[in-house]
């Protein structure tokens, strides 16, 4: 009787290490490539920029220096999204992801910035958080080139038409004429998500 109860137990735990675990739907929508980019436009849109590094992958940093750089992480890719021809539609809305493109199974394209003669691929990463919830987050290693690619959108010739005191003079270290285009984007992104997330719904 003790060997067939040994025997079961045995059997049951077996199956349940062959089982994979049931794929749970993450509430910060980023379960493919597509949604993670949409909701975190969406959170940036929305100036929640605290929700909008849930978008990064920051596992990698120190504590200490996740705290400094966080903040600002979001709202420079934000700039790098919205202020270059990057199309949202060209990513998968599939879970898995773009088989096809040639990157690993957990890798998808975001987009390529050209600094300096260099060439920075930004890429998404599926990463497992806890058994049965896998996500797409901005690569730990492209988090780490959004302050160089930002710099494609930062340093522009078009200062040097701007009054000087728009240039120099500066609030919570950022020039006055961008928070007055900042303001400006913000109501041109709020329909822009709203248009594409029509459109993506089709």
């Amino acid at each position: 009787m003790t060997a067939r109860i040994l025997t079961f137990a045995l059997f049951v735990s077996v199956l349940n290490a062959q089982t994979p675990a049931v794929e749970t739907a993450d509430p910060l929508g980023r379960n493919t490539p597509q949604s993670s980019v949409l909701h975190f436009l969406e959170a940036c849109h929305a100036h929640d920029y605290s929700k909008a590094t849930y978008y990064l992958d920051l596992r990698k940093m120190a504590p200490a220096d996740r705290a400094k750089a966080a903040p600002d992480l979001a709202p420079q890719l934000e700039d790098l999204l919205d202020d270059t021809p990057f199309d949202i539609s060209t990513l998968s809305r599939d879970p898995e992801g773009d088989q096809s493109d040639g990157l690993g199974a957990a890798f998808e394209e975001l987009d390529t910035f050209h600094i300096d003669g260099q060439t920075l691929d930004m890429q998404l990463e599926r990463v497992e958080l806890k058994p049965g919830l896998r996500v797409w987050l901005v690569s730990a290693a492209s988090v780490a080139m959004i302050p160089t690619a930002h710099k494609a959108v930062e340093e522009t010739s078009f200062e040097k038409d701007l009054p000087q005191w728009l240039v120099t003079f500066e609030i919570l270290d950022t020039p006055v004429w961008r928070w007055i285009g900042r303001g400006l984007r913000w109501q041109c992104r709020s329909r822009k998500v709203s248009s594409r997330a029509r459109c993506l719904e089709k």
